[in-house]
């Protein structure tokens, strides 16, 4: 590889190389670690996005088995002599079995795929017996699944042989040329490395490059010739894969690595024109350790107008953006700067400035391309180093037509003018909503820019109003509920007259309770009752005041609701008591409840309690009530509206209900509840130990969460011990001192681990 001196610009590409791409949140939580507000999508093609930095490594169409497959199919359409694609000519191609195929062959077929059938029926026998090889093939090349091995019958050398004999046979162009990648790629799994090679140099070479095939072929030989130490050459050709076909871009890629200066130099060596060095240095760009803009200025004094730059400029910014825009906002640059505070971002900004010079440069050209796409990357660089008035400039005076392209230009500018805010009223407020209705106008709710914009002005109102309800996380409210941010939320509207912001911050909820994250910009000029808002919000405000203890007020909201609101959903029931807490509804068979019915089912049992203050069996059941409701029972959803698997999230405090256990406890007289009570008293000084002493710090996004600690096997001894003489295992002494002569005591002895565990070691 390249020997690169040391220098601020190498340390920052560093800092850049190890930063993580965007992070995409599973289901519907609104979690981002920067804001990426210049989008490859509006101003690159698709031929590349699996290269863009804000592509998810799993989810791109280099890895899509139908991109390579189409290509293919295009292919034998036409060897055909059809005269479209059909679905089932695919299935024939990739997913009939070699069975079916012999049937074809042999007269006997009587599916329904009419492709296969019109191959029996018009003789094409020479198409039945490749399709059948290729499809043999299979089980020895193809293993896709991790848990799939090729046979060790050693098929592989009969299946060889076999496709030189269709070589040796064909008379056809395209099936020669077919049976010949077959063969070639067996030679390769096979690790018949130099026969790889020299069929591929006898018999595909000679053939030319008219079809994918025959760099289906070359992918194979490149990979060989690495395999026999010929690695400049094996990375030549996969640049060449990379260049030339698109269905094996992702293998090709994914294989260059290049490893010394001496590879590197052999590598250049081979290329026949510029344009193909060009390609050698975009893809050692896209190593993760390359100093990528040096071979920007390489690949721009090869090849000037190669589309590589345009991917690498936009690359550059967004790993930037990675760097500058968190949306932690303690370490935003931008908002730093707003605030005139102090930061250790100088690598990266001299990074950002030589890039600006290195953007600069290639649109001062008379003879650029794109030069508004140039123009576009400049202005957000000066955005990006917060020299927001020029980057004004820069874009006023960008001419375009393209839709994209101004699209991308109302985004900065809406950025640059939320920048700007130290204070806000209701004109910057609407002035900042016009914008943004004019950078997406078919989507405005769910975007980057969004983003940026609410947490920018929610910064703002932070410091200088009261107001909670610019809280802008739907994944906060509902993992974590704020009473006062409800109440604002609620008293927002039903407001009569709002501002397009205020109107936008309940569409917003509004689609996000619905499940439902787009709306159009449309939507805010025209009038809204809400109604859907209010109710969601009123049921959220009546489970507050139903675990703030207000049972009448939340029982009195829950009867103003829509009957779908009020008892349309089921939840387990929550007052009976359970040994093994079961969190998820699709394991549980038993009686389930109602958010009403359970109101007023606590109400009449606190009404019980005020009547009889020693009445133990309300007690218990108010205590089953109330853990089942906490975060560790089987009713958490009743009062909770989200739960992690991996942290402790929402209400788990088990004091109310350990409360109400010892109250059961202390009043019974029948020894089975007693020991009943004893257990569930356990569980809930079990929690209150994990919550306390079994858990982990994790930094993940702008806040700390407890983690829990997982606990192997041969570490048991050791927690339990220190639960034991820490004093949350006190119940359980009493339950084996005491009760051990009860049914319940045997009951548990058997079903529960723990108790076991403790009863034989204390």
């Amino acid at each position: 590889m390249k020997s690169w001196k040391i220098s601020a610009v190498v340390l920052i590409s560093l800092v850049l190389a190890f930063s993580a791409p965007k992070a995409h949140a599973c289901g519907w939580v609104d979690y981002h670690m920067y804001y990426n507000l210049l989008d490859p999508t509006l101003l690159l093609s698709d031929e590349y996005s699996p290269l863009f930095y804000t592509t998810p490594n799993y989810s791109n169409h280099w890895i899509n088995g139908n991109y390579e497959q189409d290509d293919n199919i295009e292919e034998w359409v036409r060897f055909l002599g059809l005269t479209e694609i059909s679905d089932e000519l695919k299935v024939v191609v990739y997913e009939s079995s070699a069975q079916e195929l012999e049937d074809a062959l042999k007269g006997r077929y009587n599916g329904k795929n009419r492709a296969l059938r019109s191959l029996a029926a018009t003789g094409k026998n020479n198409v039945l017996h490749y399709l059948k090889f290729a499809k043999l093939c299979e089980k020895y090349c193809n293993i896709r699944h991790y848990w799939k091995e090729k046979p060790d019958d050693g098929g592989e050398a009969a299946l060889i042989e076999q496709g030189k004999k269709g070589i040796a046979q064909s008379t056809s162009h395209f099936l020669k040329l077919r049976y010949a990648f077959q063969t070639v790629k067996l030679l390769h799994h096979e690790n018949r490395l130099s026969e790889c090679v020299s069929l591929y140099n006898e018999v595909i070479a000679p053939l030319g490059h008219e079809s994918i095939i025959s760099y289906w072929a070359l992918d194979h030989k490149a990979g060989a010739l690495l395999k026999l130490d010929r690695r400049a050459e094996g990375l030549y050709l996969f640049s060449r894969v990379f260049a030339e076909c698109p269905s094996r871009r992702y293998s090709s890629f994914y294989s260059f690595r290049v490893q010394s200066d001496g590879e590197w130099r052999q590598c250049l060596a081979l290329c026949n024109n510029n344009e193909e060095k060009a390609t050698l240095y975009f893809l050692r760009a896209m190593d993760p350790t390359s100093v990528a803009l040096e071979e920007m200025k390489n690949i721009y004094r090869l090849h000037p107008s190669s589309p590589y730059l345009h991917l690498l400029t936009v690359r550059e910014i967004n790993r930037l953006e990675d760097e500058l825009l968190r949306d932690a906002l303690e370490n935003n640059y931008i908002i730093i700067r707003k605030n005139r505070g102090t930061h250790n971002y100088h690598k990266l900004l001299d990074y950002l400035a030589a890039l600006k010079e290195f953007v600069n440069m290639v649109t001062a050209q008379k003879t650029v391309e794109h030069k508004a796409f140039f123009q576009i990357c400049s202005a957000y660089l000066d955005f990006l180093s917060y020299d927001l008035k020029h980057a004004r400039n820069t874009l006023n005076s960008i001419s375009t037509v393209k839709s994209a392209y101004r699209k991308q230009i109302n985004i900065i500018h809406t950025a640059l003018s939320v920048s700007e805010l130290r204070t806000i009223d209701k004109n910057k407020e609407n002035e900042i909503m016009v914008m943004l209705m004019n950078a997406y106008p078919d989507n405005i709710a769910n975007h980057e820019i969004t983003q940026f914009v609410l947490d920018s002005m929610c910064e703002i109102y932070t410091k200088h109003t009261p107001h909670k309800y610019y809280y802008t996380s739907i994944y906060g409210l509902m993992s974590n509920p704020d009473g006062a941010v409800v109440q604002q939320l609620l008293d927002l509207a039903y407001q009569k007259r709002l501002t397009l912001f205020q109107k936008f911050l309940l569409l917003r909820m509004n689609a996000c309770f619905s499940g439902n994250r787009e709306f159009s910009a449309e939507l805010l000029v025209h009038d809204a009752d809400f109604a859907e808002l209010k109710n969601s919000l009123l049921e959220l405000k009546a489970t507050l005041l139903l675990l703030d203890g207000r049972v009448d007020e939340a029982i009195a909201i829950y009867l103003a609701l829509p009957k779908n609101l009020r008892t349309g959903q089921d939840y387990i029931d929550p007052f009976s008591a359970s040994m093994h807490d079961v969190i998820w509804h699709y394991e549980y068979k038993g009686k389930t409840i109602s958010k009403l019915e359970f109101a007023q089912k606590l109400l009449e049992l606190h009404t019980s309690l005020k009547k009889d203050p020693h009445n133990a069996r309300s007690h218990y059941l108010l205590g089953n009530a109330y853990y089942n409701i906490t975060y560790f029972g089987k009713s958490w959803d009743l009062a909770g509206y989200f739960r992690s698997g991996s942290y402790y999230s929402g209400l788990t405090d088990c004091s109310r209900a350990l409360h109400h256990y010892q109250k059961a406890f202390e009043y019974t007289k029948d020894k089975e509840l007693k020991a009943e009570c004893l257990f569930l008293m356990a569980k809930c000084r079990q929690n209150m130990f994990d919550l306390t002493y079994n858990t982990k710090d994790y930094g993940y996004g702008q806040g700390y969460k407890k983690w829990k600690k997982y606990i192997r096997e041969n570490e048991i001894w050791q927690i339990e011990e220190s639960k034991h003489l820490k004093g949350y295992r006190e119940y359980f002494k009493v339950l084996k001192d005491n009760y051990s002569d009860t049914e319940y005591y045997e009951k548990i002895i058997k079903e529960c681990k723990y108790f076991r565990f403790y009863a034989s070691r204390f």
